[in-house]
């Protein structure tokens, strides 16, 4: 399967000019006077001669409004190519970010129709729901996608499954019908009573820490529709009747392979339960007692658990409670008198509705489908799932889904087994800031380049952000602490911003984890700037960078406009650039020297090690693209081979792989990258042997007593790579060496950490905040590495 996503850049982002004041006030309303900015000078921007710039969206922050124009070719909105003017309060402009695209043809006419791109995108997609015609469900919207230098015409699709977890997005080339990426947008949370974060830790819980009283707004009356947000329940049986049996969903699904499978399965029933109708709920408003955990492995209507009316009310509460937090975030005097609007979710058009937040969420249990004796797949049971995620629906002209299907933006708030995923406030916040990202910036999935490393950071910023949102909301570095306590491995949180995270220690190649440095950089500065608003300026400033990342965005590009941000929103703190910079620069989002010193860690293994293949990092197959860090070695003795092992499938076949260890002496294997070209200067390399899981790798050096060794393990195969409990050793050199001083300082920006060892392997990479599949190496799921605070590291 192709892999996500765009179009591959440089470290650097496509910046049109520097911070400052660019302009003299400009007349006009902000999106009127961008324009004619931009289109001044549309050359200097990239935009092609041919294509222009429209209005896609104008929005408010404290410091100045901010527009992104979207540019098109012959009405297509162009994929990923967008130019954001930010003005200041007298709107002057003060910041430009491109990422047009240059081109030498458009082929805009489209050769196949949004139904043939749709069964084409199909056979992408494991599992894709098929109806009994054999015509795919989804539906599919016309776009321009840059390819080899052209831009052609194109259907954006959305496929999809039975899995609630999945938003499955797939681009076809309507001039020809070839598959141009494959992208699972799926983000890994009146009167009334609810938590006033959640439960708490395993001191607290249900039936311990207390409820308070608040009231729910933004409601329409009687379920809990409002004017942003709607909540559902999902119940075990057909409308949670005690005698009835479960929803069922029938139809067909198509395999990778393209085998066609005809499937009869329970699912959870999609419904509104929570209403202060006093004849339906005889209090007249929308209290009700919180039932969790579940008593019964599977769901079922003989517990309450699965479908509680207090995590439909207790979802919507804390989702509205983000909401206006970052509404206020954005409210700025030059954007209000301007009428220009506060922040909303984005409008998903055609066939969609407002965004939905749905509870007690549980899948179908295809793993126990057995065919009947016509060949078709029962299963009468549903399956619990650790997880909240949210899923975004990109809007489509061409649209028909099932009905269990939302066909809006959604937050998917699961009940697991001893925690339900709803009551723990900050975990809905992270899910609802990975919304405001979707609603607002909504950068692109791609593999960050520099000269050292190849790594997808810009997934990890989009959950750094999300885990942002959360702590503004809540005036709390801790996000997850309820479910974090009751989930396997147990931890004291999902994650914590009040850590000391560094780059490159920090960086496993997993968007989790690596999120972590940047998010606490984010939160050790803003302790720095509280005033006396209690941070609420800092958090405006931080939000005004956020809508301004742009399509390219990675962590250095995202720190600057942070740091950017907060200094333009202090201006009476002289030093407010440098202790910006000494946070960022410490935590190694800035110049991190990606060079890990493992000399005095040789013994413990790095639990996990992610390289990105050249199907999603867009280069030439066969490359030998680079994880996210480099290993150091300290040789006082020389060595004359150093070996590799890991865990893993090298992909080769025959004992072969498709990876590389590459090394160079006394510095940093470097890499070139032109256009969809990368070299690299390693002095040594050797193609590691795969065999039964376990990747060993022999490589003989020559390096004298004193040296340094640099070792880079690079992938050549198209698809990602995943590799754990990777470590080194090596044999010293023959012959004697004069006795050296060992205090060797390390490179700028590495501060090697032991991580936990883990004895088994983790699932396979899948989209969502804390979820996976089952590798063959064992059940370690994703959320035991993903979203874990290593304790020892506090």
């Amino acid at each position: 399967m192709l892999l996500p996503v765009l179009l591959v850049l440089s470290a650097a982002p496509v910046v049109g000019s520097s911070p400052g004041v660019l302009t003299p006030p400009l007349i006009g309303s902000p999106s009127d006077a961008a324009l004619r900015f931009a289109n001044s000078r549309a050359t200097e921007l990239g935009v092609a001669n041919g294509s222009k710039l429209s209005v896609e969206r104008t929005l408010s922050t404290r410091l100045g409004p901010v527009v992104y124009l979207q540019q098109t070719i012959d009405g297509l909105p162009v994929w990923g190519a967008r130019v954001i003017v930010s003005f200041d309060d007298q709107q002057r402009v003060v910041r430009t970010s491109s990422t047009a695209k240059s081109f030498t043809a458009a082929r805009t006419a489209a050769l196949i129709s949004a139904p043939e791109a749709l069964v084409i995108a199909a056979k992408e997609i494991d599992g894709a729901w098929l109806q009994t015609s054999g015509q795919p469900f989804g539906g599919a919207s016309k776009r321009a996608f840059f390819i080899d230098g052209e831009l052609h015409a194109g259907w954006l699709t959305f496929v999809p499954t039975l899995k609630n977890s999945e938003s499955w997005h797939v681009a076809v080339d309507a001039t020809n019908g070839s598959v141009l990426w494959v992208r699972n947008l799926a983000w890994s949370s009146n009167a009334a009573k609810a938590y006033a974060s959640s439960p708490g830790g395993n001191n607290g819980g249900v039936g311990v820490t207390p409820t308070i009283d608040v009231e729910l707004t933004h409601l329409d009356g009687g379920f809990l529709r409002g004017d942003r947000i709607r909540a559902f329940n999902c119940c075990p049986t057909a409308n949670c009747q005690p005698d009835a049996g479960p929803m069922r969903a029938t139809g067909q699904s198509q395999t990778f392979g393209g085998e066609i499978i005809n499937f009869d399965v329970a699912i959870c029933a999609q419904v509104q339960r929570a209403t202060n109708d006093p004849s339906l709920h005889a209090s007249g408003d929308y209290v009700y007692a919180p039932v969790d955990p579940p008593n019964t492995p599977r769901p079922s209507i003989n517990n309450p658990a699965d479908y509680d009316e207090f995590a439909e009310v207790h979802a919507y509460y804390h989702v509205n409670k983000a909401y206006d937090a970052v509404r206020a975030l954005s409210s700025g005097p030059v954007a209000q008198a301007n009428t220009v609007p506060l922040f909303s979710m984005r409008d998903t058009a055609a066939g969609g509705d407002l965004p939905a937040v749905w509870v007690n969420v549980s899948d179908s249990d295809l793993n126990s489908a057995m065919p009947n004796m016509q060949g078709v797949y029962v299963s009468d049971t549903l399956s619990r799932t650790e997880n909240a995620m949210y899923l975004a629906r990109e809007n489509m002209e061409y649209l028909l889904l099932p009905p269990q299907v939302l066909a809006s933006d959604a937050l998917v708030i699961y009940q697991g087994a001893k925690a339900d995923f709803a009551y723990d406030g900050p975990v809905l916040w992270h899910e609802f800031g990975h919304g405001v990202i979707h609603s607002t910036s909504d950068w692109a999935t791609i593999v960050t380049f520099d000269a050292y490393s190849a790594n997808n950071e810009s997934s990890a910023l989009n959950e750094s952000m999300a885990d942002v949102i959360a702590i503004m909301t809540g005036n709390d570095p801790i996000v997850g602490v309820y479910v974090g306590q009751r989930m396997e491995p147990v931890q004291d949180a999902i994650r914590n911003a009040e850590n000391q995270e560094k780059c490159p220690d920090v960086l496993w190649g997993q968007q989790h984890q690596d999120s972590q440095h940047f998010t606490g950089a984010v939160w050790e500065a803003r302790k720095q700037f509280l005033g006396s608003d209690d941070g609420a300026t800092y958090d405006a400033a931080v939000y005004a960078a956020l809508v301004q990342f742009p399509m390219n965005v990675n962590f250095a590009s995202a720190g600057d406009l942070i740091i950017d941000s907060v200094v333009r929103a202090f201006p009476n703190v002289s030093d407010a650039q440098a202790k910006m910079e000494a946070v960022f620069t410490a935590r190694g989002v800035k110049n991190c020297s990606k060079a890990l010193d493992i000399t005095n860690s040789l013994s413990v293994n790095r639990t996990y090690f992610g390289i990105p293949g050249s199907a999603f990092a867009e280069v030439n197959s066969g490359v030998s693209i680079p994880g996210p860090f480099q290993f150091k070695i300290q040789l006082p003795r020389g060595a004359k081979s150093v070996t590799l092992h890991a865990q893993g499938f090298g992909g080769g076949g025959g004992g072969g792989s498709r990876l590389e260890l590459l090394a160079a002496l006394d510095r940093r294997v470097t890499f070139t990258k032109n256009a969809s070209a990368l070299t690299n200067d390693a002095t040594w390399r050797v193609v590691p042997t795969s065999a039964q899981g376990v990747i060993t790798g022999k490589l003989d050096v020559d390096a004298p007593c004193g040296s340094a060794i640099y070792l880079a393990i690079a992938n050549t195969s198209q698809r990602d790579r995943e590799l754990y409990e990777v470590g080194f050793e090596y044999e010293e050199a023959d012959g004697e060496c004069p006795v050296v001083d060992a205090g060797v300082e390390l490179d700028a920006g590495v501060n090697p950490v032991l991580l936990d060892a883990a004895d088994v392997s983790l699932g396979d990479k899948a989209e969502g905040c804390n979820c996976s599949t089952v590798s063959p190496f064992g059940a370690f799921a994703l959320v035991a590495f993903a979203l874990r605070r290593r304790r020892s590291r506090r």
